[in-house]
């Protein structure tokens, strides 16, 4: 919103979250007009239900939850586009790998996990396993990696998040993902 009070469209073409800061990169591009399809096309709100876990990317928050009727949390106003270009990304995973940086390692995992979570068929949110479990007053009896195979399985795109070791980004809704943390 920044940018764009100053006629100028922000592209992200990094965003991550590690230790205690969150940083984006973005390249700008001065033109009011792509400065307003930047804002229309992806700002917005994420609401949640921390009943029934349903969750969504709206343009303007809602207070009540559609699915259940109890009250929705909501986040926002937010970035819900994409929050990393995908060839940039694959330019600074190169680049580490030529590298002989100390962490290394840690950023061509946290390169990788960027790359999966970036996915178009994944919304701007993830569901932590273990807040989910406890929302749904039931036992956590999967691990995280399992939870994700099963997803896959089942013909969901879903992939760890590197904001949280518990969190799923996936397409499937609330109602698989209690299904899920239900079983076994």
């Amino acid at each position: 919103r920044s940018a764009a009070m100053q006629d100028f469209s922000a592209t992200p073409l990094l965003s991550f979250y590690r230790l205690h800061y969150a940083k984006t990169f973005v390249l700008l591009e001065r033109s009011a007009r792509a400065a307003d399809e930047c804002l229309k096309n992806n700002l917005g709100f994420t609401d949640f239900c921390p009943s029934c876990l349903h969750a969504q990317a709206t343009k303007l928050p809602k207070e009540v939850c559609e699915k259940c009727g109890k009250k929705a949390g909501f986040a926002g106003p937010l970035w819900i586009g994409l929050t990393c270009d995908d060839s940039f990304l694959e330019a600074v995973a190169k680049e580490n790998e030529l590298r002989q940086l100390e962490d290394k390692h840690e950023l061509s995992k946290l390169f990788e996990l960027l790359k999966n979570e970036n996915a178009r068929e994944l919304p701007p949110w993830f569901y932590d396993l273990h807040d989910s479990a406890s929302a749904l007053k039931i036992a956590l009896k999967t691990k995280t990696g399992d939870a994700i195979a099963e997803l896959k399985k089942r013909g969901f795109a879903a992939t760890r998040t590197h904001v949280s070791p518990t969190g799923v980004k996936t397409n499937a809704g609330e109602k698989e993902i209690a299904r899920l943390l239900g079983e076994k």
